[in-house]
């Protein structure tokens, strides 16, 4: 069931249908994203572009997760929120950055891919960062102290509307504990593992966009941080009010994800099939006011 289930959806994101492909392009035909279904891609925010990403159903808790920024039109930084919130929170307050810096070094000309570098550092201090929630019976994986990793993004599109993204890169992890189904944990130390994705990218309609990725080792969103792991995922994202006047409206928009992941270690799985994450996202620039004399 599962591979038919991915086998259509491999049909559906890599021969996209001919609909919609006129030359006007708006709403998410003009996004900039960067992890769409959890992949990785060479794009930035434009300067002082930014957004505010909200999880409602979420694998643990509808907490603010990230808020990234357009610092300069090919830097753009992400900083996860839900670790800050978690720290400053807790019965003695503490400091746990988790911040993601991307650099763009050019842009696609014809054949030869968009390439962006990408970094990000994580300090959870001592505490515990399990996975698992209502979706599986005991936590999967827990991590603690300080976390690294590094890639080279790079990006293709192939017609106006389609686009794929390949990254590649290693993260490093002071401490990393894996459970299996019968609570055995395998732990490891100071360890330094590959990471991989690619993502296929398709906006057939400025209200729609669909996106499909195959990934290895660590993620940003659903299982997130966490290396050492296979993972598929799948999401459509929305615009429902993209033509609105209203900044608050046409900037919003949906994210409706699924994702089945699988650690070889304790050879345990865990998933999501069908789209019931729901997160939601405003995508703004600010723009200077010119001022008349």
């Amino acid at each position: 069931m599962k591979c038919s289930i991915y086998g259509f959806l491999f049909v559906v994101f890599l021969c996209p249908p001919v609909i919609g492909q006129g030359d006007s392009l708006s709403g998410l035909q003009t996004d900039n994203m960067l992890h769409p279904a959890d992949g990785f891609t060479a794009q930035t925010l434009k300067k002082n572009e930014f957004v505010y990403y909200q999880p409602l159903l979420f694998i643990e808790n509808p907490s603010p997760i990230w808020f990234s920024w357009g610092i300069t039109n090919k830097l753009t930084a992400e900083v996860d929120l839900s670790a800050i919130i978690h720290g400053v929170s807790e019965e003695q307050p503490r400091f746990l950055p988790v911040i993601n810096l991307r650099y763009k070094f050019r842009d696609q000309q014809q054949w030869v891919p968009a390439i962006a570098a990408e970094t990000m550092f994580e300090h959870l201090g001592w505490g515990w960062n399990s996975y698992g929630g209502n979706f599986a019976p005991t936590p999967l994986t827990s991590h603690n102290r300080i976390g690294w990793s590094a890639r080279v993004n790079m990006g293709w599109a192939l017609r106006k509307k389609f686009n794929i993204h390949t990254s590649l890169g290693a993260s490093y992890t002071e401490e990393l504990f894996m459970a299996d189904d019968s609570g055995n944990v395998t732990s490891f130390y100071r360890t330094v593992n590959p990471d991989f994705s690619a993502t296929a990218d398709w906006r057939p309609l400025p209200w729609l966009s669909t996106h499909l990725s195959l990934s290895y080792g660590v993620t940003s969103l659903f299982v997130d941080h966490i290396p050492r792991k296979y993972q598929v995922a799948y999401s459509f994202r929305f615009a429902p009010f993209h033509k609105r006047k209203w900044g608050i409206l046409r900037t919003f928009r949906v994210e409706l994800g699924a994702f089945y992941c699988y650690f070889p270690d304790t050879q345990r799985d865990f998933q999501v099939m069908v789209p019931l994450i729901t997160s939601v996202y405003w995508q703004w620039t600010c723009k200077k006011r010119n001022h008349a004399n």
